[in-house]
């Protein structure tokens, strides 16, 4: 198994909370914790708010990447 996820141009991949456009997987890592989005899906993710800053969950990280089509399992 590779280890190394490269997204396609104008693409990064994400979690939710890390964004790049190459991503090295650890060792309890997996490819079905990254999920492939458009550069401007990412920019506004990103522009969400800390929450030290407005108290943004883990749950609206999760509600904006749904909203941007991401599925999740389970």
């Amino acid at each position: 198994m590779d280890n190394v996820l490269t997204a396609r141009e104008g693409y990064v991949y994400t979690n939710g909370e890390t964004f790049s456009s190459v991503i090295r997987l650890g060792k309890n890592d997996s490819v079905n914790n990254w999920y492939e989005i458009t550069e401007e899906e990412a920019e506004r993710l990103q522009n969400i708010d800390t929450p030290t800053e407005t108290e943004a969950t883990e749950a609206d990280y999760i509600s904006a990447l749904e909203d941007l089509g991401v599925q999740f399992n389970g």
